[in-house]
């Protein structure tokens, strides 16, 4: 007799890494074949908590209240230490002015402030 299929839903610290019907080695849930379509539509809209799909809350703004990420002037911490003009690549988050911190190399970027 042939096992039924069962729909896995592998993850790893509550995000999904995979949506398989296969076994594989690995965290995961057995869900229905209707919660694994919806969830293999949109994996990063989801997470596992206690061994269950949670949708995540996604605040909705409509573009009116983003918030942006700006290169903050004199360099105030806290904020995503990056190596000058490299927005897209940070080396690190600081709440403070780490040592090795060259202010000719690196800037500071945060969100900006209303």
């Amino acid at each position: 007799m042939k096992k039924p299929l069962q729909y896995r839903i592998y993850y790893f610290n509550e995000e999904i890494t995979m949506l398989t019907k296969s076994v594989l080695e690995g965290d995961y849930i057995v869900v229905d074949k209707d919660t694994y379509k919806k969830a293999s539509d949109s994996p990063s809209a989801y997470k596992v908590i206690d061994n269950k799909l949670t949708e995540k809350h996604i605040e909705r703004t409509n573009g009116k209240k983003r918030k942006k990420f700006v290169v903050q002037e004199d360099n105030i911490f806290p904020g995503w230490i990056i190596k000058k003009y490299e927005l897209y690549e940070p080396i690190e988050y600081a709440i403070s002015k780490p040592e090795w911190f060259n202010s000719k190399k690196h800037s500071v970027v945060g969100k900006e402030h209303d």
